[in-house]
């Protein structure tokens, strides 16, 4: 009933986000369920707020792993890029999962994001999601995306100078 009113009222995009943000696995495979694929590519699409948040983003932000994992599997479906989109400060799905170590999820994105030659991607800061992963001490995450990396871009350094080595 609240899914059909958010609908007819065209707040499904913020139910949608305040369900990811709180974790609601079942609520939200309901409302993908029952949306139109153009509604869905809207749903997941949508980042209309101040800090250009995506459902995928915020769920990462609010360490809700499981959310993650359903949206990223509705983005590539959909629409693959939509995983390399980042917030106000540059970071994508890719740095955040690996910045509160979500080794599955890394991993979920890892082709995605190596057929695209995104792995090596930065944020306004000038970190990647290998620097993220060391800075926070998530070594498994850490050991999955060092395969991803060639020497070079193993050296590559932040704003301030650092590498990944630097922050481990």
């Amino acid at each position: 009933l609240l899914w059909q009113h958010a609908k007819e009222q065209k707040d499904n995009c913020e139910l949608l986000y305040a369900l990811c943000m709180e974790g609601k696995v079942e609520s939200i495979q309901y409302c993908l369920e029952n949306s139109s694929e153009k509604e869905k590519k809207e749903m997941l699409d949508w980042n209309d707020n101040e800090k250009k948040f995506s459902p995928l983003l915020i769920s990462l932000i609010a360490n809700k792993e499981e959310v993650a994992s359903l949206l990223i599997k509705e983005q590539i479906e959909i629409n693959p890029t939509m995983v390399f989109y980042t917030n106000n400060t540059g970071n994508n799905a890719l740095m955040l999962a690996s910045q509160v170590g979500f080794t599955k999820i890394v991993n979920e994105l890892l082709p995605t994001f190596n057929k695209n030659d995104k792995i090596t991607s930065v944020n306004n800061h000038g970190l990647n999601s290998l620097m993220a992963a060391s800075c926070f001490g998530h070594y498994d995450v850490v050991s999955t995306l060092l395969s991803y990396f060639n020497k070079e871009q193993l050296n590559q350094k932040d704003n301030d100078g650092d590498t990944a080595l630097d922050f481990a």
